[in-house]
């Protein structure tokens, strides 16, 4: 048997090969008759002497479709010219076909035709001209196929980036790559959609087995086109997905995934800015997360149970005959005592349930990772969508080690944003710290990085006491925040001298300066004269008086315990208030 029988079939009706080697046994063509891409098997007569069966055009057009779209296109060019042109061209004609067949339609002046196209139309109607050409499979050799389905699968990539590269998701700037990872783990995201299959498949719902109604399974309630979503559309969907997705911008150090994060975090001046953007970051990943790790919702019931037990605990105390006061009515505290009981049995049976849920999970995506199985599931399993999920998981645990080191090099501990918020990536993590914008394995400097975390609670909330002759310490401090402003200084304070522009030259030179102090005709001559030579300091007088003195570094406001030239002389202290700076000068002005 030949290796291919593809140089056997026809592009024209001029050029036929009529053969019995086709697979099928038949003799026959297989033919493109109108030159439309469509090719065709038309079937001779053979019983010793070789005779048409059909001997009209119309004749040949009833015979069976074998290979159209791509497959089709692809069997007319493929010794013309190299693959990306043919995908090219074919994107080309397959899009002016189907504008030519819409630019009439009725409400065709308000449709853009050719992002219709590309994003909704010709991926799905390709899948189904593929199978179609299926048909070709019954007549050709095993490598022959092999090579329809490469050349197939390879379009739709193509067409997928294609559909990327013209209509790209709308993603800020400086969020671009984060936002396209994180896609992934969002609602209708194809890591999401695996683990939402997973859950239909293998009946893993969200809730507990006793809220179990119909006593049958998601997926045996499945009819009609929901059923063929959840048996081929997902499946398909995440398997693409899976394919086009570009996990080097994690996995490489140079990926630049953890720079853009990193360079995030820079640009916000607060840590309770930072928190919030790292809980941006965690947040596409709850539901896939909580299929490995359902803490968030463990916690909650045995909260509810301990609340159930006390509430058993004040209706022992009540006697079986007593009456509501106010109503009259028994209040029947044996049988409050029963509803308790009941609610706690179905809360355990919940924690049970999900218990045994996380371990499905695990062993799904430990399987999909080659993992040796440590016991057998309770099922057949797909491998394509355990492969998937699998990998998905992995990214996900990795993309929670990277985050951690980042965020550790600010004072911030993941495990702790983790607790505030509900979601849990990672349960365990394995540091690898982020210094200088490369990755180092270093153990004892995430110790120590944890350490001073857990050391400097009171430097983290900003308050700092200066005992008296500390005046080195005090400057020092104080110098080390006016260096670490981005944006702006506003010092508040009734006594300034020149130490105070002494000061305010160790800022950068983009920052702002604002002065807010009581009348001095000494320090107005000084700044300006330090304005002619640095970047100019705004001079406002009180307009009533102040006794307090108040630093605004960006968006954080320190008080001040003592007049900043004073610092140090004597026992005073630094607190960072949970005010905005607004508060402060408006408080000054008005």
């Amino acid at each position: 048997m030949t290796d291919t029988l593809l140089n056997k079939i026809s592009k024209s009706s001029n050029n036929t090969i009529i053969t019995d080697a086709w697979l099928t046994g038949q003799t026959g063509e297989i033919v493109d008759i109108k030159g439309d891409y469509v090719f065709r098997f038309i079937d001779f007569i053979d019983n010793g002497e070789l005779r048409h069966k059909h001997t009209t055009e119309e004749s040949k057009l009833t015979c069976p479709i074998v290979a159209t779209g791509l497959v089709g296109f692809w069997l007319h060019r493929k010794d013309d010219i190299g693959i990306k042109d043919i995908f090219e061209a074919y994107f080309k004609f397959r899009l002016e076909q189907y504008v030519s067949a819409h630019k009439y339609d009725d409400d065709a002046w308000e449709r853009d035709l050719q992002k219709e196209f590309i994003c909704h139309h010709h991926i799905p109607s390709e899948k189904n001209l593929i199978k179609e050409s299926k048909a070709l499979f019954a007549y050709i050799t095993e490598s022959d196929q092999k090579k329809l389905i490469s050349v197939s699968s390879n379009y739709l990539k193509f067409a997928r980036a294609k559909r990327k590269e013209l209509y790209p998701p709308n993603h800020p700037s400086n969020r671009i790559i984060e936002d396209t990872f994180l896609d992934a783990y969002r609602m209708g995201g194809p890591a999401y959609e695996c683990m939402e299959w997973m859950r239909i498949e293998y009946d893993m719902p969200n809730m507990g087995p006793h809220w179990h109604k119909s006593g049958k399974t998601r997926k045996e309630l499945l009819t009609g086109k929901w059923k063929n979503h959840h048996d081929s559309f997902i499946p398909e969907y995440v398997a693409e997905e899976y394919e086009d997705f570009d996990d080097g911008v994690l996995i490489y150090t140079d990926g630049g995934l953890m720079d853009e994060i990193n360079e995030n975090l820079k640009n916000y001046s607060t840590y309770d800015d930072r928190v919030r953007y790292i809980i941006s970051l965690l947040q596409p990943f709850k539901e896939f997360a909580a299929a490995f790790n359902s803490k968030e919702q463990t916690d909650e019931r045995k909260r509810a149970i301990e609340r159930c037990r006390n509430e058993m605990k004040s209706w022992e105390n009540v006697a079986d005959d007593a009456v509501d006061e106010l109503t009259g009515e028994p209040l029947e505290a044996s049988k409050q005592i029963e509803a308790c009981k009941s609610f706690i049995d179905k809360y355990e049976q919940d924690i049970k349930y999900w218990k045994t849920v996380e371990d499905d999970f695990f062993w799904l995506a430990q399987h999909g990772l080659g993992a040796g199985k440590y016991r057998t599931f309770r099922c057949e399993v797909n491998d394509k969508m355990c492969k998937c999920l699998g990998r998905w998981w992995s990214l996900m645990i990795t993309f929670s080690r990277r985050l951690a080191a980042v965020t550790l090099t600010y004072g911030i501990k993941l495990m702790d944003i983790q607790e505030q918020c509900g979601i849990y990536l990672n349960w365990h993590f394995m540091i690898t710290d982020y210094v200088d914008h490369k990755f180092i394995t270093s153990i004892d400097h995430a110790k120590k990085l944890l350490t001073d975390i857990e050391n400097n609670k009171r430097k983290e909330i900003g308050e700092k006491l200066f005992k008296s002759n500390e005046e080195f310490d005090a400057w020092n401090y104080t110098c080390g925040l006016i260096r670490n402003a981005q944006k702006r200084i506003v010092l508040v304070d009734g006594y300034i001298d020149e130490r105070i522009l002494s000061l305010l030259t160790k800022r950068e030179a983009n920052v702002t300066a604002t002065i807010y102090s009581r009348y001095n005709e000494t320090i107005k001559t000084d700044i300006e004269k330090y304005n002619k030579q640095y970047s100019p300091i705004e001079y406002i007088q009180f307009s009533k008086a102040v006794h307090d003195r108040f630093l605004i570094i960006d968006d954080v406001v320190y008080h001040m315990g003592a007049s900043v030239k004073d610092m140090g002389k004597s026992l005073c202290a630094v607190t960072k208030m949970n005010i905005t700076p607004q508060e402060i000068i408006d408080n000054v002005t008005k």
